[in-house]
Formats: structure tokens, sequence, C-alpha cells
């Protein structure tokens, strides 16, 4: 079971974990319900488990879930009222810096949120290495979270010294609805997308693309790049009825900066209904750190992370 690409977590998820016997590994911690604390020592403990993910390649921790020989034998809730989602967000929250894309996922025992199981997904960080309240770093090695040597520590730092790009808005828009009245007419759509640098180094090479199945419209289209910051446009047929539209940017971006890209395609008045119907794409941001990939839905207007 591939835990990290699931994007809901439920009971029966839990149970699958406890039939199959799915052992801990350097990618996935068990925790009794007892663990959540409030005092000095748990949330150390909290800190060092989420920040030792963060610090390695990422991974999920079940909290409400005891094992022995790090197989996962019994459902040990706790009581979601007393600790809440919000609470263990907060002691999460302390661990420095703080660590982006972390999920807290709540699963409340046949609706009862006094048995309460929370499934925490941490990301493989861009800004390591992260300490923990105790003041040490931690990594994740085979089944627990251990100190990490000074070596350890210098070398996540290099991991920081690189761009962190993500893209932060993405929508589709018809500029010229009104003017259709014709079957000869068409509907321009125009993309507009929006990518960040959200780490510590400039990014002077990246690209993007864009991927659907227009025989799914009934209809072909040819995509224009309308932003001066747009490079080398092209088309790339791809296997199952796919076609592929990448182009590189022309700029440097810097930390914390974003830059808006836009892009345009002509829809026949006559395949208006299909498109929209079947409007989904798949948007890849390559880089150097990436690639990553996003969905977007031009009917419902819904553009969010591909997660893996």
């Amino acid at each position: 079971m591939d835990l990290f690409s699931l994007k809901e977590f439920t009971i029966e998820t839990i149970k699958s974990l406890i039939e199959n016997e799915v052992e801990e590994n350097v990618h996935l911690d068990y925790k009794d319900g007892k663990a959540l604390q409030t005092n000095d020592k748990g949330k150390n403990e909290i800190t060092k488990d989420v920040s030792s993910f963060a610090n390695s390649d990422g991974g999920i921790i079940v909290y409400g879930l005891s094992e022995k020989n790090h197989i996962p034998t019994a459902i040990s809730t706790f009581d979601g009222n007393a600790f809440t989602k919000e609470r263990l967000d907060q002691i999460i929250s302390n661990i420095q810096p703080h660590i982006k894309g972390v999920k807290i996922y709540p699963i409340r025992v046949e609706g009862d949120i006094s048995h309460s199981i929370y499934v925490v997904k941490i990301p493989r960080s861009s800004v390591a290495p992260h300490m923990a309240t105790d003041h040490k770093y931690y990594k994740r090695n085979n089944f627990q979270s251990i100190a990490m040597e000074d070596y350890e520590v210098r070398d996540l730092f290099f991991r920081a010294e690189r761009p962190e790009l993500e893209i932060d808005e993405c929508e589709c828009n018809c500029i010229n609805r009104d003017k259709v009245r014709y079957e000869d007419d068409f509907y321009i759509f125009k993309f507009y997308i929006g990518v960040r640098n959200t780490g510590r180094k400039l990014c002077s090479n990246f690209k993007l693309a864009l991927i659907c199945k227009p025989k799914r419209f009934r209809c072909d289209f040819t995509l224009i790049a309308n932003s001066p910051n747009v490079n080398s446009l092209s088309k790339t047929l791809l296997d199952g009825g796919r076609v592929k539209w990448s182009f590189e940017s022309k700029e440097t971006i810097f930390p914390s900066e974003s830059l808006d890209f836009s892009v345009s395609f002509k829809i026949p008045y006559t395949h208006i209904k299909r498109f929209l119907d079947e409007s989904n794409f798949e948007i890849l941001l390559w880089y150097d750190g990436g690639p990553k990939t996003y969905r977007y839905n031009v009917k419902e207007d819904v553009f969010s992370p591909d997660e893996v």
C-alpha cells in the first residue's frame, strides 16, 4: 500500500495496515494514542518525529495505532476533544524553520471524536535541516528517529541551497464569450499560470507543460504563447491520445518572487460543451528540484497539486 499517494484516510485504511501487517519503515511510523501529550516531553517527541521525516525523505506517522516489533497490532485511539487537530498542528509549527506542506488527516472511529486517529503526512523538505523543540536535529533511520551528527546537519544545508518552485495560481477564462455568435466562430480561452520561488536560491531555468486529450473534445487546437517571458513553445504527441504543449521561461525567478505566464487556444463554437465536459488538464513544472504535477478542471475551476 502506497500511503503517501492517498488523498484521504479512513478507518478501513488503518484496518488494512493491521490485516496486512504493514511493517514500519524509513517512511512509516506507528504511535500509540498515548504518544500525544501536551507536556514538554510529549511536545519534544512529536517535533522530533515529524522533523526527522522532513529532514530525511518524508513519510507518514499514524497516531492511534499500536505496534509490536514494528508490526501494527491494534487501534489505540485518543480523545480528539482533549487533543485536537489544531493542537497537534500548533505543536508541529514549533519546529524551526517551519515545515511547509505537513497535512493532518483526522479519523473518527464510527464518527466519535472521543475515539480519534491522526494520520500525519510529512513531505521531504527543501529548507532542511529542521530543529525539534529540544534544540536537536533528527533524521529517520530504519524504524526510528535518531539525532544527526554535525556533518549530517551541515550536509542538509546544501539541500536548502537550491530553488523551490511551485505553481501557486492557475485559472482558465474565456475572453470573448459575449462575442461568439455563429458556428464558424471560436471561443478563445486563456490560461494564466503563476509560478513562485519559495526556496532560498534563484532559478534561471524552468519549464512548464500542459497535457490533455483534445480528441475527447472532438476537436484539436493550437496553443499560442501570450507572455513575453515564454520561450520555445513546442507540441508533443504522447500515448493514449494525449498532447503536451511545453514552454520555457525566459526570465530568472528570484527567491520569494512570482512570475505569471499566459497561453491561449481556440475552441470551435460547435464544440464548446464537449470541451467543458472533458476539460481536465495536467500541468507539469520542471526545474532543478522538480518535477511537480498539478491538475486543473476548466469547467469546475478546480486547481490542485497532484500529490504523490
